[in-house]
């Protein structure tokens, strides 16, 4: 059992060496599809300067990489193993910039100063990212490949079989003191804890960022120029797509306003059945309806029947199409 848990230590090291070569995208792409477990926070080992511990458990996720017609890579998604969303984490067609097309080693939003770097097989989030790219404020959440099941109790049954070593009362006191100052971290059938607590983070981070910038400034400037270029012309052809929906949504609405004169920004719903009726908005507010009553609401907000649990029924109304008019129950 224990030759499994020194396999996976084995390939992590490996994985290491090669992703530390890779820029942010590059590294990524090596991982599309593979289950990641998300940590909500890293915390600060006190007596180790640069270590953490991983904290709360959060989602599974899978991470997909999005390209231009040219091969060029602009985006990031993630999407929820068990569940629908999906996370934006990187988009360069928005407000995310990195600090270098060809090389970049952390993509962060130009505003908010959030940023990702991928190294040593995590997807990590850099908070107060600075203007050049190379230094951070502080950690945030990460993301690790997810062991699976068979590793993880493959890892446990190697824990139990393990000798177990006797501690004098001075180990144990010592131990403890340790648990109440620094953590214990989340897990111990997980190796990654350890491998995680064992490195020095900020470290690892501040020198793949400067190997990254040291490749960026010896790199091809006129590759450099054309990444930059074929980026830009994505982002002024999705301003123009999004332009012209604006501009669609504007001339229905206009429509709308048109055919039903004043007040053509909100529609009505009666309720004819002779009886009250509980609906309820997109957002979850609910109105009871007595018999004749009627009520009105913006031509953006869908409308639905309300169940006894307070839960989304039939749909009554999608407000674009009802924009203007009396929709009876």
């Amino acid at each position: 059992m224990m030759k499994i848990v020194v396999a996976i230590a084995a390939i992590l090291t490996m994985v290491s060496g090669a992703n530390a070569q890779d820029s942010f995208y590059q590294a990524i792409s090596k991982f599309e599809g593979v289950e990641f477990q998300e940590f909500y926070s890293v915390d600060a080992i006190l007596d180790k300067k640069g270590h953490y511990r991983a904290g709360s458990k959060g989602r599974v996720v899978t991470f997909k990489t999005k390209k231009t017609e040219k091969g060029n890579f602009y985006a990031v998604t993630g999407d929820e193993t068990n569940g629908d969303s999906r996370l934006g984490i990187t988009n360069q067609i928005n407000d995310d910039v990195s600090f270098s097309y060809l090389y970049p080693g952390v993509v962060a939003h130009k505003y908010t100063k959030e940023g990702y770097v991928f190294i040593d097989s995590m997807l990590i989030t850099l908070k107060g990212v600075s203007r050049d790219g190379l230094s951070y404020s502080n950690i945030g959440r990460i993301y690790w490949v997810k062991l699976t099941d068979k590793e993880i109790a493959d890892s446990a049954e190697a824990e139990k079989a393990a000798p177990k070593k006797k501690t004098t009362m001075k180990e144990k006191l010592a131990a403890a003191k340790n648990f109440a100052k620094n953590g214990g971290g989340t897990g111990k059938v997980d190796v990654r804890h350890e491998k995680l607590m064992n490195t020095n983070l900020d470290e690892l981070i501040k020198n793949y960022l400067k190997a990254m910038n040291e490749k960026h400034l010896k790199g091809d400037a006129n590759k450099e120029a054309s990444i930059a270029s074929d980026i830009e012309n994505i982002k002024a052809l999705s301003l123009e797509a999004r332009q012209k929906d604006s501009k669609a949504y504007a001339a229905r609405l206009n429509a709308q306003k048109a055919k039903s004169g004043a007040g053509g920004s909100n529609y009505t719903i009666k309720n004819n059945s002779g009886s009250p009726v509980q609906i309820m908005t997109d957002s979850g507010s609910t109105t009871t309806l007595s018999a004749g009553g009627s009520t009105s609401y913006l031509c953006q907000t869908d409308v639905y029947y309300c169940n006894a649990d307070k839960s989304k029924g039939a749909l009554i109304a999608n407000g674009d199409d009802a924009c203007g008019t009396t929709v009876s129950l």
